[in-house]
């Protein structure tokens, strides 16, 4: 599980910041053969883009990754 520092009270990562740091993050896990992941829906309203842009494009690409 993957947990946002600005979405909760403590810890986390930020990687609702942007797109590149997402995929940067789980691609040294899939590396290292993790491939299943949860995320926090985002908490804060400005989060929201970032979120659905993580889910269209970068989650998607990920994807086809691990399944090679």
């Amino acid at each position: 599980m993957m947990s946002v520092a600005n979405a909760r009270t403590r810890g986390g990562l930020n990687y609702y910041d942007s797109e590149t740091f997402f995929v940067d993050m789980v691609e040294k896990l899939i590396d290292v053969e993790i491939t299943e992941f949860i995320l926090h829906y985002p908490y804060r309203y400005e989060q929201l883009p970032m979120f659905e842009r993580i889910a269209r494009e970068a989650i998607t690409e990920l994807k086809e990754r691990c399944n090679n």
